[in-house]
């Protein structure tokens, strides 16, 4: 009996270190591609802003969102970013968080005209695989909280995006989000070591997609519908 509980616990603590290392692997790896003051950035042809809801299921505001669309207008802003990518979930009916971000954008003074929708990010992995099907992997700036942020340029390593990341403002508190972002980072590692995760044959010719070319708002949506086809033929997983 104690044979079995002393391998049931040097398991535990063998997996405990594991998720540890992977964690802080994860973390350390981006350091070099995250930025946190907005005058260090580069200039990006693109900003890509990772979805998520804008208010909470009890009604209240949405801190990671309001932070979100704060420092990509900011970004816009200060000339650090040509073009918005809003990416998020859509359900085709009374729900579409791109369609949120763009509202919330112009009422910072971003053009519609250099907003693109992409209505096909309902996780992270179909948002990062956006960006590397319009071919333009040397110039985006992923716009997330710091810990979105080294997941999403873990996984854009893998799928072969040179992306770099700007920090939103953090949520204080918020520990059910971090222990889900814990998950979702061993998520990704089952997945990039099983294989499960491929990059679309195929990418978009960048010329599709030129926001600066844009004149109205229709138009900026029949480019993400267009899009959108290209993405739904990429695997999809469950990270989020």
């Amino acid at each position: 009996m104690r044979l079995i509980v002393k391998a049931l616990l040097g398991t535990g603590i063998v997996a405990v270190g594991s998720v540890a290392a992977w964690d802080s692997w994860v973390t350390w790896r981006a350091r070099r591609d995250i930025y946190d003051d907005v005058d260090a950035v580069p200039h990006h042809r693109y900003g890509l802003v990772l979805g998520t809801g804008p208010v909470l299921a009890n009604g209240a505001i949405n801190h990671y969102y309001k932070y979100r669309i704060e420092a990509a207008a900011l970004l816009y802003q200060q000339n650090k970013i040509d073009v918005i990518v809003v990416s998020g979930s859509d359900n085709g009916v009374d729900y579409s968080e791109p369609e949120a971000m763009r509202s919330d954008l112009q009422k910072y003074g971003v053009p519609a005209t250099q907003i693109i929708m992409d209505k096909g990010g309902a996780r992270t992995i179909d948002s990062v695989l956006y960006a590397q099907s319009q071919g333009l992997m040397d110039d985006w700036l992923i716009i997330s909280q710091p810990f979105h942020n080294q997941r999403s340029l873990m996984l854009a390593r893998h799928l072969k995006v040179n992306a770099h990341a700007y920090n939103a403002r953090d949520v204080e508190g918020g520990w059910r989000v971090h222990v889900r972002e814990r998950f979702a980072r061993m998520r990704l590692a089952w997945d990039m070591l099983t294989g499960r995760l491929h990059v679309p044959a195929e990418a978009v010719s960048s010329a599709d997609v030129l926001a600066v070319e844009v004149e109205d708002d229709d138009f900026v949506t029949q480019v993400a519908d267009n899009k959108q086809e290209k993405i739904e033929s990429a695997e999809k997983t469950s990270v989020e």
